[in-house]
C-alpha cells in the first residue's frame, strides 16, 4: 500500500505534464489565460522533475546506501555477539583449567604430606 501513493502521484503528476505540453503545442489559448497556463506548466514541470530525480536520482541511491549500511551494522552487531560469546566461553574454560589445576597441586601437596613419616 505505501508504494501505490507515490506511483499514483508520480503517474499523474506525469500525465498532466505532458497533456498540457500536447495541448499548448495544438490548442489555441485566449490570452488572458496564457501567463495562468505557464505558470500552471511551470509548476507541473517542476514537480515531474523532482519525481523523476527523486526515483531515479540522489534520493534512490541515497536509500540503497542506508540499505547497505544497515547490513553492515547487522553483520558487525552479530560478528561482535559471537566474538563476546567465544571470550566468555575461553574465559570460562581458563577458569575451569585453573581451578583443575589448582585442585591437582592440592591433592599433590596433601599425597607429599600424607607420605612423610
Amino acid at each position: 500500500m505505501k508504494l501505490s501513493v507515490p506511483l499514483f502521484l508520480a503517474v499523474s503528476c506525469t500525465g498532466g505534464f505532458f497533456t498540457l505540453v500536447f495541448l499548448m503545442m495544438f490548442v489555441p489559448v485566449p490570452e488572458p489565460s496564457k501567463e495562468l497556463l505557464y505558470v500552471l506548466t511551470g509548476q507541473i514541470s517542476t514537480a515531474w522533475v523532482a519525481i523523476v530525480m527523486y526515483h531515479y536520482g540522489s534520493s534512490s541511491g541515497s536509500s540503497q546506501h542506508s540499505e547497505t549500511i544497515a547490513k553492515a551494522l547487522e553483520v558487525r552487531q552479530n560478528e561482535a555477539a559471537t566474538t563476546a560469546a567465544t571470550a566468555a566461553t575461553t574465559a570460562a574454560t581458563a577458569a575451569t583449567v585453573a581451578a583443575t589445576v589448582a585442585s591437582e597441586q592440592i591433592k599433590q601437596d596433601r599425597d607429599k604430606d600424607q607420605i612423610k613419616p
